[in-house]
């Protein structure tokens, strides 16, 4: 497979820099980092070993980029409303989009805008950040799990998934996406939002009992959306994911680390659509609202701070 990144900062850079480093065809839509990326490379500083990759194919333009197999997007899921124009150039029949992305709805989205693509969503279980431009950290975890919009599309994410793995990456593949896309928002919407909202890392929320009494309740209310959803998460699959944050490195999530940089947060993608999703179904989820309401507001208070 023949692969290009969209978007340059942690995520698409270190699962990019992995595949290329085992050999295969990485091509970059870089922006910011574009004039970094071609005069120095790309260096990922790893718990799984660091590494430098010398020479890197970054492009400013998707229409500069060769033909390509699988697009893997790895912008925030603010920038979406451009995504489709930003990768039209690269999507012919049968390029596979896989949405490396946080939230709910995106490869609906994309299916909408490209009906000739093969549309796939992949929840990244890492813990890293951009340190600098070029340069990536990686602190923890690492792996994806992964399914196709359209399950009969399984074989072909099977075939990436040979990929990932030859470069070291643990890739499990699904058919459910749906579900998929909701067992990561049993993570995401609690230690995202809190992590804002109680200016803490992972480690801190859940340091004390009432910080894993809202956790909880918060994942309840996943799980309530999404069986309201027609997915099949139980209140079971709560502590497990309770204990695998907390032998994790502490940690600032993306929301986090986007709100001190004064960078719109997903609040949309990793809120309101799940939110509206369950009020479809005749469902509310009163303590999913308010933090979202809370994002909002903090949100509003910085922007007129820098303003």
């Amino acid at each position: 497979m023949r692969y290009t990144v969209i978007g340059t900062g942690a995520i698409g850079s270190y699962y990019g820099g992995r595949l290329q480093q085992s050999g295969l065809t990485v091509n970059y839509l870089a922006r910011s980092d574009y004039a970094q990326l071609k005069s120095s490379g790309m260096v990922i500083e790893s718990i799984d070993g660091d590494f430098k990759l010398e020479e890197i194919a970054a492009f400013k333009k998707a229409e500069d980029i060769p033909e390509t197999d699988v697009i893997l997007v790895s912008l925030k899921t603010t920038a979406n409303s451009k995504l489709p124009d930003l990768i039209r150039p690269l999507v012919n029949s049968g390029t596979v989009i896989l949405v490396l992305q946080n939230g709910l709805d995106m490869e609906e989205e994309l299916r909408t805008a490209f009906p000739e693509a093969r549309v796939m969503g992949g929840m990244c279980f890492i813990c890293s950040f951009r340190k600098a431009p070029g340069h990536i950290v990686h602190v923890d975890k690492g792996s994806i799990l992964a399914a196709p919009l359209d399950p009969a599309d399984l074989p072909i994410l099977k075939l990436i998934e040979a990929d990932f793995i030859a470069a070291g990456i643990e890739f499990k593949s699904s058919d459910d996406l749906r579900t998929s896309r909701w067992s990561k928002l049993l993570w995401n919407i609690p230690f995202n939002g809190l992590s804002v909202v109680l200016n803490a890392t992972t480690n801190d929320i859940l340091s004390s009992r009432q910080g894993e009494t809202i956790v909880r309740k918060l994942m309840s209310e996943v799980v309530q959306g999404a069986r309201a959803d027609g997915c099949s998460l139980t209140e079971s699959q709560i502590e497990p994911m309770i204990d695998f944050t907390r032998v994790m490195t502490p940690y600032k999530p993306s929301m986090k680390l986007d709100f001190e940089s004064g960078r719109p947060m997903e609040i949309d993608y990793m809120f309101r659509k799940p939110l509206k999703a369950a009020e479809k179904n005749g469902i509310e989820l009163p303590s999913i609202s308010m933090i979202a309401d809370q994002l909002e507001i903090l949100e509003g208070l910085s922007n007129q701070s820098q303003g």
